[in-house]
């Protein structure tokens, strides 16, 4: 009896163990999303033909610096039209990075 016991209580410490090492982890992870306020978007050439590029500039409010961003661009023409553009990515920097 005594043997079940004391492997039961090993492994209830085990499980502890594991139970507070994740609920560390899960607090320590930063879940703040990496870009936010897409506030406002300008074409800077307008009109375009297709094929041509089309250069915009987007404000947004950088709050992480840890990760890259990821932009992932589609275009709708004035029939409804949906068109995949190339995505793109920027590395990630300071979050004070313009």
């Amino acid at each position: 009896m005594m043997r079940v016991f004391g492997f039961l209580a090993v492994v209830c410490v085990a499980l502890s163990i594991v139970l507070a090492f994740t609920a560390f982890r899960y607090e320590r992870t930063d879940r703040t999303q990496p870009i936010s306020g897409f506030g406002k978007v300008e074409t800077l050439a307008s009109p375009i033909t297709a094929g041509e590029a089309l250069p915009v500039r987007i404000w947004r409010e950088k709050a992480r610096g840890d990760c890259p961003v990821v932009s992932e661009r589609t275009a709708i023409n004035q029939d409804g039209a949906v068109y995949d553009l190339p995505d793109a990515e920027w590395a990630g920097g300071s979050a004070e990075d313009e």
